[in-house]
């Protein structure tokens, strides 16, 4: 199974039990485990450490999978805004309400942080220390604003937009490549308003 029909199924199979994450790190860990279900060959590493003579801090990679000789990177942006109280009453609506979800809303900085995560993955990739297949960046957000157009001037997530290089407050994010905003359904927990419906947008740096 390739890693990239691997991180499809594995999403298919978290809609069915898991309807929504609390944290980033949450996420992180429920994609690695089923990552690891299906593919038994492969090594899989949470929080990956990489240096780069031109720089002199570490950076560190979400998920890296190690398949066939190759490594996939991995990086993931989870942002959230608080559940309304819609009065549902299934049960994951009522853990939802139960839960204190920090809110990102839909400001720039955290969509300019996914910029920055493709220009990350494109940075690496571009170095001869690893054999490199695929990279992948996966944003995860209840917050309608990111996948619509509503008030997006700046690093733009909204669906069918067109991702390339940014500028945002001064700070330049270098992509190298173009990149089609596609989003998909992930989950809908409540009557479906905004902060209701989860979704996901999926990036494939080639």
């Amino acid at each position: 199974m390739s890693v990239k029909n691997a991180i499809i199924q594995c999403m298919r199979q978290l809609q069915s039990y898991r309807p929504f994450f609390i944290s980033e790190d949450d996420l992180k860990f429920s994609l690695a485990t089923e990552l690891r279900d299906r593919l038994r060959r492969s090594n899989i590493f949470l929080e990956f450490p990489m240096c780069f003579p031109s720089q002199t801090n570490k950076i560190y990679i979400d998920i890296m999978i190690e398949e066939g000789g190759q490594f996939y990177p991995i990086e993931l942006k989870w942002k959230t805004m608080p559940f309304p109280h819609s009065g549902s009453c299934n049960f994951h609506s009522k853990i939802a309400m139960s839960l204190p979800l920090e809110d990102h809303s839909c400001q720039t900085s955290f969509r300019a942080l996914f910029y920055s995560d493709i220009g990350k993955i494109e940075h690496i990739k571009r170095s001869n220390c690893f054999p490199w297949g695929q990279g992948y960046a996966i944003f995860f957000t209840n917050v309608h604003a990111c996948w619509s157009s509503q008030r997006q001037t700046k690093c733009r997530l909204d669906e069918g937009h067109t991702i390339k290089e940014q500028y945002h407050k001064d700070k330049q994010y270098t992509i190298d490549g173009q990149y089609i905003s596609q989003w998909e359904f992930y989950s809908c927990v409540g009557g479906g308003g905004d902060g209701e419906t989860f979704k996901y947008l999926t990036i494939e740096i080639t």
